[in-house]
């Protein structure tokens, strides 16, 4: 099977809708978490995800929304993600509610366990390719690896093995930080567990526009020319 991994949309329609249009032929999409937060399409990106049957968990500031608490958002993020808040569908926020924190999808013989953070602390903990070591799944508490894990939270790509396990990060859709200002996305296939990361161009004028016609700070649109 080809499956592709995205993640950290981040209300962000016209990254998603590039990822979408440039993505190959796949017989799965897997999405690693925060649907909401940012930018300024938090119905229209849940709505797509769900029209192309995607499957995925919750993150970090999905949790903050189901949950109805930011405590732990300040600044800028704290900004974006009321003002989302605020304008959140019924629709959406059933849809938020019912991603569950981790999926474990087998896949023509391959276990795929998929979380936003880690495996230990699903929505929170942040994943750093330096971390992925063969001893990781042992602290992360697991005593049964999965052949491939998918991770999300940091916006920054990567593919790295812990032992026998590929470990995945496909990096943020809606904004990256590696460098690149390009949306990233990545295709896994189970047969032979070989990656092909993907990166994307978008109209970032439309996104910065809209940002600064909804008032929000001009940082979150600023940070996307140079992905950072």
């Amino acid at each position: 099977m080809r499956v592709a991994t995205v993640s950290d949309i981040h209300a962000n329609l016209p990254a998603l809708d590039a990822v979408l249009e440039d993505m190959p032929d796949v017989d799965k999409i897997l999405f690693c978490g925060d649907l909401v937060g940012y930018y300024c399409w938090p119905n229209e990106v849940t709505a797509r995800v769900e029209e192309h049957g995607v499957i995925g968990v919750r993150g970090n500031h999905d949790e903050a929304i189901i949950q109805g608490s930011l405590f732990g958002f300040g600044g800028v993020a704290g900004t974006a993600l009321q003002w989302n808040n605020d304008r959140l569908t019924s629709a959406t926020r059933t849809y938020l509610e019912n991603q569950p924190y981790s999926q474990r999808e087998e896949l023509a013989g391959c276990d795929v366990y998929m979380v936003h953070g880690s495996p230990r602390s699903p929505v929170e903990e942040y994943v750093y390719p330096e971390q992925v070591t063969p001893a990781f799944f042992r602290e992360q508490g697991m005593t049964t690896a999965p052949d491939v894990l998918l991770l999300g939270h940091t916006h920054v790509p990567f593919a790295e093995h812990a032992g026998d396990t590929l470990v995945v990060n496909p990096g943020s859709v809606g904004q990256p930080r590696d460098g690149d200002p390009d949306a990233s996305y990545a295709v896994i296939d189970t047969d032979n567990l070989a990656v092909e990361h993907h990166r994307v161009s978008y109209d970032i004028d439309r996104v910065a526009r809209r940002v600064s016609e909804e008032g929000l700070p001009e940082v979150l649109a600023q940070r996307l020319y140079n992905g950072r």
